[in-house]
This record gives C-alpha cells, structure tokens and sequence, in this order.
C-alpha cells in the first residue's frame, strides 16, 4: 500500500524526474525555437534578446510539466497545483537572473563575464547528480538487462555536459555575445529543473506531514 502511494521513495527517483526535467526542457527549446525562427519573430517591434527570453521561459514551463505529467501524473490536480508553484518560482528566478546580467553588463563588462562563466558552470553543477543517478538507473537487475530509456538519457545528459565544457566555456572566453546566449541556454535548462524540483520537494514533504497525521490518529490513546 505505502509503495503504490510513494512510488518515488529512492534519491535516484527524485534525481531522474529532475533528469527527464532538463532534458525535455532543452528538447522543447530546441523545436520553439526552430518555429520561431519559421514563424520569422520576432517583428521588428520586439527585441530579439526579448523574444529569445520568452521562448526558453516557455521551454522550461514545458520541459517541466512533460517529465512531472512522466514521472508523477498519478498524483493528479494536488501535484499539478504544487508544479504551478515550482514553475513560478523558477520561471522568476530565470528571468531575475537574466535582468542581473544584463544590468551588469552596463556597468561591468569584466563582471558580466563572470557572472555568464559562473552560470554555466551552476549548469555543469547542476547535471552531475541526475548524471549519477542516470548511471545508477542504467542496468535493470530483475530483468537482467539495461534500460532503453535509461541508455537515452545517459546519452543525453552526457550530452550536455560535453556541449557546456567543449562548446560554451570555451566560447565564453572569445564571443561575448555568445556567451550570453549561452548562459541563457543554461539557466533556462536549469529552470526546468528547479520548476519540478521545487514541486517534488512539496509534494514530499506533504506527503510526509499526512503520513505523520494518519500515524498519529491510528495509535492507541495513552492510558492513565
């Protein structure tokens, strides 16, 4: 009874659902922004740095509901509900980080650069524990065979890992446009993340809190 409802007990479990998080997230930016791109937007009233903050804001919204609807559609509306809450959150502290950055390119190149490696580097930061639990995942004992999913995940987790430490670090040092681009990239991935992280550790602790009840109300009364 207490596995059917808390199917998501391991770390790994929690770790993965953040996995599948990321993952969707950079899926989901990579096709809006190839229909904004058809589409032809954004119209020459709106700001091209504008128009790509909203489309990864969205990608992360969407990424996160994809692997919460994956991993936790069982819960129903009370976790749709307590998703909202994470997607808030996180969607804020993206577009916060973005307004810090670009405040500080204004009055501080030299620290704008740091701020865009220092935000990259939280992405690397971010990826290993999903990674970890991806390898952990990644061969089935009962059924004595590894996991196509799992495998696919791996894969692209690996990925990203490689395209920020190969692709973006490096690019950092000598494209400053890019570089910011790039950190954008990174949060947004990491927003997704965060939305169903923060939605996850409510649900938890939720849950906690009424098993913690009904234990209560089921023990015996003390006696005199």
């Amino acid at each position: 009874m207490a596995a059917r409802h808390h199917p998501y007990r391991r770390l790994s479990d929690h770790l993965i659902l953040t996995a599948d998080a990321l993952l969707l997230t950079v899926f989901a930016g990579a096709i809006l922004i190839m229909a904004k791109d058809l589409a032809q937007i954004p119209a020459a009233w709106v700001d091209p740095m504008d128009a790509f903050l909203i489309t990864m804001t969205l990608a992360s919204m969407i990424g996160a509901t994809a692997s919460w609807l994956l991993h936790r559609r069982p819960v129903g509306l009370r976790g749709l509900g307590m998703l909202a809450v994470g997607l808030v959150v996180a969607a804020s502290a993206f577009v916060g980080a973005h307004a810090l950055i670009t405040r500080t390119s204004v009055s501080s190149p030299g620290t704008e650069l740091v701020l865009l490696i220092a935000a990259q580097i939280l992405g690397l930061a971010v990826l290993l524990p999903p990674l970890v639990a991806g390898m952990a995942d990644l061969f089935q004992p009962k059924k004595r065979r590894f996991d196509p999913g799992s495998i696919a995940r791996l894969a692209g987790l690996i990925a990203l890992v490689g395209l920020i430490a190969l692709r973006f670090l490096p690019e950092t040092q000598v494209d400053p446009a890019a570089a910011h681009v790039n950190a954008m990239l990174g949060l947004s991935t990491i927003a997704g993340g965060l939305g169903v992280g923060i939605a996850d550790a409510i649900l938890y602790f939720s849950d906690g809190r009424a098993r913690q009840r009904s234990t209560a109300a089921a023990a015996p009364p003390e006696t005199a």
